[in-house]
């Protein structure tokens, strides 16, 4: 699965692409081509993305998510 699939099916792991990817992951072209899996490796995120990702699509709650509602960077 791409990750513009990923976030277009599973809107609520959003906010975990962001927390672990970054906000350039929204802008860059590459998410129409990259999996999940190559972006994780790309981003050498850790066992807690699986978890947070693994948590936010399985929570089956849907709401509007857009970029300016996901946390800022820390």
């Amino acid at each position: 699965m791409t990750l513009a699939e990923l976030m277009e099916r599973f809107p609520q792991s959003m906010p975990a692409l962001y927390k672990h990817f970054g906000a350039s992951c929204f802008e860059c072209p590459g998410v129409a081509d990259e999996t999940v899996e190559l972006g994780a490796r790309v981003h050498r995120v850790e066992e807690e993305f699986w978890r947070d990702l693994l948590d936010a699509v399985s929570s089956g709650e849907v709401s509007e998510v857009s970029l300016d509602s996901l946390p800022g960077e820390t």
